[in-house]
């Protein structure tokens, strides 16, 4: 299987911008992100963005800074869904999940989200936020070897509800050293589910494996490719196969691309090989 395929010597991380809810890692440098258009509608993407910014005093410090979205929101384009009814915005929830090429060897992902609300939101610990201001503001670092073992993990909270919800970054400690795979929400919810932990840090935290899975997988093939080391075996199928309706075994895609595959079921061919 691919994790236990030995890489070949891996590049500088492809550094993006600065989060500022998280220490600035080496060679890495703070940058200008999303912006919304005058109107609030429209948001576009510079190559280096991280998440949907204006530049002005960060919420309850004064300090100047990135805010996660501005004063009159960022509705998101639709148009893959037919036209909707005439309606007011009311709410934004951003996130987002990137992932790094360390040059240590080991791999970053970086998974942030952020709630802000299109009108004043009456706060019953800090009164009224104007439109726009963050709610909940988070953001985690998880740094994983070839085997998807969490190595490190740091935790940012710029904004939340109340004083008290920052005390569940500490604990988010509790999942250094264990492995990205199957068991995984069982793990979250053992080391920090119910009033251990923080409800949207676990989603977070949950939804950064599939990063993880997207970031490192592919990229350790290409390396390899480039390498001119052989490919991994192929008696047994890529992770993802038989994880989705694209990738059903008995698809038309597993076929196409993985005609060696087509068909399998696992325990029966346990139960041959046995």
């Amino acid at each position: 299987m691919w994790w236990n395929q030995p890489s070949p010597p891996l590049g500088p991380r492809r550094y993006g911008d600065h989060y500022p809810g998280l220490p600035v890692g080496a060679g890495e440098r703070a940058g200008t992100r999303y912006a919304c258009s005058a109107d609030g509608v429209d948001a576009r993407a510079r190559p280096e963005s991280k998440t949907i910014d204006t530049v002005g005093p960060r919420p309850h410090t004064g300090q100047q800074g990135p805010l996660s979205v501005r004063s009159k929101g960022c509705p998101l384009s639709t148009p893959s869904l037919p036209p909707a009814a005439p309606r007011k915005h009311l709410h934004t929830r951003q996130v987002r999940f990137e992932g790094y090429h360390r040059e240590d060897g080991l791999w970053d992902i970086e998974a942030t989200l952020t709630d802000t609300k299109a009108y004043t939101w009456r706060s019953a610990d800090k009164g009224d936020l104007p439109p726009g201001t963050p709610i909940h503001d988070m953001v985690i670092r998880l740094t994983l070897d070839d085997s998807l073992t969490i190595k490190a993990i740091a935790t940012g909270m710029p904004s939340t509800p109340h004083g008290e919800c920052t005390q569940a970054a500490d604990p988010m400690q509790a999942m250094v050293g264990h492995t990205i795979g199957p068991g995984w929400r069982v793990t979250i919810e053992k080391n920090l589910g119910g009033v251990k932990g923080c409800t949207h840090l676990r989603e977070l935290l949950f939804n950064m494996a599939t990063a993880a899975y997207q970031t490192i997988p592919g990229y350790r093939a290409q390396l390899r490719r480039e390498a001119g080391l052989p490919d991994q075996g192929n008696d047994q199928p890529p992770f993802y196969l038989g994880k989705c309706l694209g990738w059903d075994f008995d698809g038309p895609a597993v076929q196409r691309h993985y005609p060696q595959f087509a068909g399998w079921q696992p325990l029966r061919r346990m139960a041959r090989d046995a």
